[in-house]
């Protein structure tokens, strides 16, 4: 009753200021309401723009029902719509963060997918022709370590060998290879772990064809932003940690069947409760609405943190991502080319 009342109001002072377009929108949001017969007829009688029987309707319900309205104070009730305009923004920064590292999550999986064997390849190749290069300082620092043991400290040969021997030992323990040798190592076996995990949760996840794949994304998108823990109220965040949990485990898995169901459940019955709709107690609401500064905050640092991906970029600049994983596969061929006859 109270909203009704309120968007009466509302529709009372626009009509006063010719304003069509809050009119408009409050009666939209009236039919979205419970409301009454009365309220329908004044509804009929804005359709038909006779606005001089609006105002006298309106007039008469409000004075009808504005005794039937349970006073609320109006500083909480203030609180708690700033809490709501708070939480429907964290949720727009939910869903774009979502947004973002599922397109990441996706270029990087189909580039590994397509490229990931090209590009194991040309790493071990690189790690190859370094290790090779160590190699080649390595047994000539032997050679010089055998020839000075085999000559005594009295030789006429020794000081020059020793010489010789200690330069190319200090040589060795700074030379840049060694840490560049180290590097492509690391590069590879990251790679290349990163590559047979994406293959196996490939195997295990589900196969769908583009209209599904929408719909997977749409699906998620609705019910991260119905069960998000930093949305719900204290007591249900941890159950909503674990439905989240869940909600990712089967959007990464393409499980679109199980990303219904969680929909399909928040949606009818069992979903969480919003701090904006349940808390009565004003400090509580403070403590509240600064919890929801704070946690927008970081998920703003959040967002401009993914936007330096460098996948994130490079997603950013590229126009056709078909034509883009053509383009690398060329590069890629002709660097394991060039790799090959450099290794010998």
């Amino acid at each position: 009753m109270k909203q009704i009342l309120k968007r009466l109001e509302l529709i009372k002072t626009a009509i006063a200021i010719e304003d069509e377009e809050i009119i408009e929108l409050q009666v939209m949001k009236l039919e979205k309401l419970e409301i009454d017969a009365e309220v329908r007829d004044i509804l009929t009688e804005i359709e038909t723009v006779d606005y001089a029987n609006v105002v006298v309707l309106i007039e008469q319900y409000i004075t009808k029902y504005s005794g039937v309205v349970v006073y609320e104070d109006k500083e909480l009730e203030a609180l708690r719509f700033e809490l709501k305009l708070l939480e429907g923004k964290l949720q727009e920064k939910i869903e774009l963060k979502n947004e973002y590292q599922n397109d990441i999550l996706e270029f990087n999986t189909r580039y590994s997918l397509e490229l990931g064997d090209t590009v194991r390849r040309v790493l071990d190749l690189r790690k190859q022709i370094l290790a090779k290069a160590l190699k080649v300082k390595n047994d000539a620092f032997k050679k010089l370590k055998e020839e000075l043991e085999e000559l005594d400290e009295f030789d006429d040969d020794y000081d020059r060998v020793y010489q010789e021997y200690k330069k190319a030992r200090d040589d060795l323990k700074d030379d840049p290879i060694f840490e560049k040798y180290k590097d492509s190592k690391t590069d590879y076996e990251e790679f290349n772990e990163e590559y047979e995990d994406i293959k196996e949760k490939e195997k295990s996840s589900f196969k769908l064809d583009e209209d599904e794949k929408k719909e997977l994304k749409k699906a998620f998108r609705k019910a991260s932003k119905l069960c998000h823990p930093d949305i719900v109220t204290d007591e249900l965040k941890e159950q909503a940690e674990e439905l989240m949990k869940e909600l990712n485990d089967a959007n990464s898995t393409k499980n679109l069947k199980r990303v219904r169901e969680i929909l399909f459940s928040l949606e009818n019955g069992t979903g969480f409760d919003v701090g904006s709709d349940k808390i009565e107690d004003k400090e509580q609401l403070r403590t509240k609405i600064a919890e929801f500064r704070e946690s927008l905050t970081d998920i703003e640092q959040a967002l401009e943190d993914i936007k330096e991906n460098d996948i994130y970029t490079l997603l950013d600049e590229i126009d056709d991502v078909d034509e883009y994983m053509r383009d690398m596969k060329v590069q890629l061929d002709s660097e394991i080319e060039r790799l090959n006859g450099e290794l010998g």
